[in-house]
């Protein structure tokens, strides 16, 4: 496994009850295996071997589980919609994406995560 991705508790239900899963996650935390990234949300880290240190949990992947967990839906848009969709080559310096009526850039959901962290 190469590193990298974020999950909720929910994604591994089909393999055991919630208090097994549960404390399967905290064994695998306390021996540093995973991270617990915010509560309910974990992330499995992706190391660089450049830096020597285990990198950020990816900001994408958190949104995805946090958009599963809370059953939202996330939608690019703007500039980052287009180069999704091959429309355009222009990579946008930042990201957007529209939950409903609201649009948020990574650098919403990043303040919106660290908030709720405490």
């Amino acid at each position: 496994m190469g590193g990298g991705w974020a999950f909720s508790p929910r994604d591994f239900l089909d393999l055991g009850g919630r208090p097994t899963v549960d404390s399967a996650l905290h064994r695998m935390e306390k021996r540093s295996e995973i991270r617990r990234v915010i509560r309910g949300i974990y992330d499995y880290p992706r190391f660089s071997k450049l830096l020597d240190q285990n990198l950020s949990p990816d900001i994408d992947q958190v949104a995805r589980v946090l958009a599963r967990k809370f059953r939202w839906r996330i939608l690019p848009s703007g500039a980052t919609a287009l180069n999704f969709l091959g429309l355009s080559t222009q990579v946008p310096a930042r990201s957007t994406c529209q939950m409903g009526e609201t649009v948020l850039t990574r650098s919403v959901i990043w303040v919106w995560l660290l908030s709720i962290r405490r």
